[in-house]
Order: C-alpha cells, then structure tokens, then sequence
C-alpha cells in the first residue's frame, strides 16, 4: 500500500523497504554468527553464539519497534519535522 504523502518513485520507495528489511535482517544475524567464529577460535562452549543470539533479537525487536511506531502529525518519511507547519 503507497503512501500518498509519499512522493517518491514507487522504484524508490521499494528499494527503501529493501534496504530497511535487509538492515534488520543484519543487525539479527550477524551478532550470532560473529559469537560462532570467536567460540569456534577460542574452543569454548557457544557461549558467545548464545549471548550474540540474544543481543541479536533484541536489536533486531527494537528496530521493528521503531519502525512501526506511529508518527506524529507533520513528520516527514525521514523522521524530522515539516518546518512549514510549525
């Protein structure tokens, strides 16, 4: 569904989209995997693996959480304010 006060080529807009999924999809992955190569260079239990896991999926909430917030009246796509309403 297009925004109307969204006045950016749909090719943009979807490369925006892209772009924010593939961030998040990052910041939930690459934690654990960064925990499993230092367990796996020290020869420690996945220690690590399960601390990177779990900051991870915080991460990963917190940026959903974020993105789904509500926006106040007068907010650009960007997140600041539309000084001509002010």
């Amino acid at each position: 569904m297009r925004d109307e006060s969204d006045d950016r080529a749909a090719i943009a807009g979807a490369m925006s989209l892209a772009s924010t999924v593939t961030t998040i999809a990052l910041e939930m992955v690459v934690p654990a995997l960064l925990g499993f190569w230092i367990d796996r260079k020290l020869g420690i239990a996945p220690l690590l693996t399960s601390i990177g896991a779990a900051l991870g999926l915080f991460v990963g909430i917190r940026s959903l959480m974020y993105l789904t917030r509500p926006k106040p009246p007068g907010d650009k796509k960007d997140g600041t304010r539309d000084k001509s309403r002010d």
